[in-house]
């Protein structure tokens, strides 16, 4: 079985677990809220889940040219798991800026974005790396953070397997929130602040250690 890639020369587990580090100490820089700094480590840890995706791996070794949208492979896990954080601490289901994070960090979340996309097909590596992923998170002291077997990776799984991610943006059956929006309307609705502070975190820390720059201190001059 051949390990799952970020890149070309680096382990998918590896670039997480970076960003994830990095995001931790730029969000503690930037002076950021106990809750906002766990939804930047949640967005960390999870931006790129979508990567172990058989599409994207064949992607990344050059066996296809194009590649299952990742950032949208990785929704449905920040989403499960940015749920149970506001469940656990008692916030509004609403606030899912992890989820936005996560889901606009190559593009913005314009109207069409991810439209007709399929179910993603995701490798059976994922398990462990999203469980190895949680053990790390839990070092970071997340209050909130719920217990791996909460998050019902199997359930996401199957759900997924006939479902698309891109579908449940636009699915007018489901209500998200208190005036019957859609995912994707939720998500565009959000805080301006509260969201910038936790996609900045994420981008920056994406950006260090894609330049396997360990040091956030070269962004605070």
């Amino acid at each position: 079985m051949q390990p799952l890639l970020a890149k070309p020369d680096t382990l998918l587990l590896d670039h997480l677990l970076e960003v994830a580090h990095l995001g931790a100490q730029i969000a503690e820089r930037l002076g950021l809220s106990e809750l906002l700094r766990a939804k930047a480590l949640l967005a960390c840890a999870l931006h790129d889940v979508g990567k172990a995706t058989v599409d994207f791996q064949e992607h990344i070794r050059g066996q296809r040219k194009q590649a299952y949208p990742h950032a949208l492979a990785s929704m449905p896990f920040v989403l499960m798991a940015e749920r149970l954080v506001n469940a656990a601490l008692g916030l509004d289901p609403e606030r899912l800026e992890a989820t936005a994070a996560v889901l606009s960090h190559h593009s913005p979340l314009s109207a069409r974005l991810y439209l007709g996309y399929g179910a993603p097909r995701y490798c059976p590596e994922i398990q462990t790396l999203l469980e190895s992923l949680w053990a790390s998170l839990s070092a970071f002291g997340i209050r909130g953070l719920p217990s791996f077997e909460s998050l019902q990776i199997q359930q996401i799984l199957e759900l997924m397997r006939q479902n698309s991610p891109a579908a449940l943006l636009d699915d007018r059956g489901i209500k998200w929130g208190r005036d019957e929006r859609t995912l994707r309307g939720l998500l565009q609705s959000l805080p301006t602040m509260d969201f910038a502070q936790v996609k900045a975190v994420l981008h920056l820390a994406d950006w260090l250690a894609s330049g396997k720059r360990n040091d956030p201190g070269i962004l605070f001059l």
